[in-house]
């Protein structure tokens, strides 16, 4: 309870003691998006984001604070700026506590299906989370606030990490999540749960991990989602694999996910889902690079195929 207490304290005299550096992304990008009823032009920039953090010592520990705001897209009516994540936290030998919002960390895991910071391809659709959403199941997105707690490193190999999700609402259902990770020079593992997470009476786990070798990195995953108030349930197969492309002088990496998606409603009724996507980043300095992509989205009967391939820009600062 102390450094909970103490954790609550510097939250208001962090922002004047701490040394604060600016850090961020402009990434847009231009794809033609291709669905049953036509096709189209669209231009993005909704990747952009910029942050604060910083980080100031208080006695034997180290107060910190992260703070990002992006654009968020809300369909036809264009973006909007939002909160991406924020944590502000006391990291000491003892491990690192945090207020947070943003990814849970079992939502963190989804570092393993990622390519770049913020990739054009959308884990959403890779995840099934329109349908699964519709059926109060959680598929492993975050977005939510909580308390969180990160273990030092047993033996530079193995992590734990817990976070306390409340509801926020009067008889709500708090909600809990938890990661067990393990790597070294050339595995990574996560074994991951959630309790009433993004969303209430839910229940997630995610086992998901990849190999590293001389010329590519293979990983695989699988994840199990369910609902005690839609009493649907959901599996999730996910392969992927990151390539070095040499192109000239310059660095390059193709990432591609394949994804399988099944999830049975209420009435025993099966809905299936098929997802792949490619991601090539080419690194033309150490701070900017230009890539492509294809996303190929196969939904059963019932809903749209969507197909989207495009080229963007990406300039970290």
């Amino acid at each position: 309870m102390k450094q909970l207490f103490t954790l609550c304290l510097i939250l208001v005299i962090l922002p004047a003691q701490a040394k604060t550096s600016l850090y961020g992304q402009a990434n847009g990008y231009t794809q033609w998006a291709s669905a049953d009823v036509g096709a189209t032009l669209q231009l993005e920039t909704h990747l952009s984001e910029f942050g604060f953090r910083g980080d100031s010592p208080v006695a034997t520990s180290s107060a910190f604070f992260d703070l990002a705001v992006g654009l968020v897209e809300y369909g036809q009516d264009g973006c909007c700026p939002q909160l991406l994540r924020s944590e502000l936290g006391l990291s000491s030998g003892q491990g690192v506590l945090t207020l947070f919002y943003g990814d849970t960390p079992l939502s963190r895991t989804n570092q393993f299906l990622t390519l770049m910071h913020r990739d054009p391809d959308a884990l959403s659709g890779a995840l099934g989370y329109r349908r699964a959403n519709s059926y109060n199941l959680a598929v492993g997105l975050g977005g939510v606030d909580g308390l969180g707690y990160r273990t030092p490193s047993i033996g530079n190999r193995l992590q734990f990490e817990l976070a306390l999700i409340p509801s926020e609402r009067i008889g709500g259902e708090n909600g809990l999540s938890f990661a067990a990770n393990y790597g070294d020079t050339r595995h990574r593992v996560s074994l991951a749960m959630e309790l009433n997470g993004t969303h209430e009476n839910s229940q997630l786990v995610r086992l998901i991990g990849d190999l590293s070798m001389t010329h590519l990195t293979l990983g695989a995953g699988l994840q199990r989602a369910s609902s005690s108030l839609s009493e649907a349930r959901s599996i999730a197969l996910m392969g992927f694999t990151r390539i070095p492309v040499a192109l000239g002088s310059y660095e390059s990496t193709l990432r591609w996910l394949v994804t399988a998606n099944w999830l049975t409603d209420q009435f025993a009724v099966s809905h299936q889902q098929y997802y792949t996507s490619l991601v090539q980043e080419v690194r033309l300095t150490g701070k900017v690079s230009v890539y492509a992509f294809v996303e190929l989205d196969w939904p059963d009967q019932q809903a749209e195929r969507l197909g989207y391939a495009g080229l963007g820009l990406n300039m970290d600062f």
